[in-house]
């Protein structure tokens, strides 16, 4: 469970773990906004490869308000819509077909605290690429996967949203534990539900954004019996 004090134990983490890596020039990831994390229902976080371009205090930072609007056309919006996906279908228990409508979901595209309440995690914890080497995440996941897994832990994120490459990450990060396939692409490990999807950057598909949406909705309310069957702790 998440609590206040676990941002002082985030803080204490990422002085040490700063400290045992000089070399890098250090990404404070993490929690948009704590305190509206705190009250989400479902604490959705997304485990992404890197950050570039002098993009590395992103812990309590404001928000999309301070960056993003200014960031990528692609990155933003489709974090807030699988945002909006993930909990519209299972806080609904997948009785609701959410629809990717710009118009109707002001509260999506205008930021009306959507993105302040998820958290933005890198594997790799020093400046990077705008193009990122699989290989490359892989080495940070394995050389800093102690202090990931405590990052990753104090967060206590219930989804955490992968894509091809952080998916095998996390399995690195947490390489000791047993983490169970759910459905078709979910899985299963410590109370979270693991939901692999495209990077938030990607767009290259027939359709654009709305196609990536669909696919991931549609995945969602065929897998929730599976889903269900988990028993997680914060899905009742």
């Amino acid at each position: 469970m998440f609590t206040i004090n676990n941002l002082n134990l985030l803080d204490n983490l990422n002085k040490t773990w700063e400290q045992a890596r000089p070399d890098y020039a250090f990404v404070y990831d993490g929690i948009y906004e704590s305190a509206v994390w705190e009250k989400e229902p479902i604490k959705i976080m997304f485990l992404l490869k890197e950050s570039y371009s002098g993009f590395t205090h992103i812990a309590n930072s404001g928000g999309y308000e301070v960056f993003g609007k200014a960031g990528s056309p692609h990155f933003f919006p489709n974090m807030a819509f699988t945002k909006y996906a993930i909990n519209e279908v299972l806080l609904s228990k997948a009785t609701c077909i959410p629809q990717y409508d710009k118009k109707k979901l002001p509260e999506v595209m205008n930021n009306d605290g959507v993105l302040d309440a998820v958290a933005h995690l890198n594997v790799k914890k020093t400046l990077g690429n705008s193009t990122s080497n699989g290989g490359d995440i892989m080495q940070y996941a394995k050389k800093d996967s102690s202090y990931l897994s405590q990052q990753i832990d104090l967060i206590c994120p219930n989804v955490v949203v992968c894509d091809k490459v952080t998916i095998n990450a996390y399995k690195k990060i947490y390489l000791n534990d047993s983490i169970t396939q759910v459905g078709e692409w979910e899985h299963y490990h410590k109370d979270r539900l693991i939901v692999y999807h495209y990077h938030p950057s990607y767009f290259q598909m027939t359709g654009g954004k709305k196609s990536i949406f669909n696919e991931l909705r549609d995945r969602l309310i065929r897998c929730y019996s599976d889903i269900e069957k988990c028993n997680f702790s914060w899905l009742s």
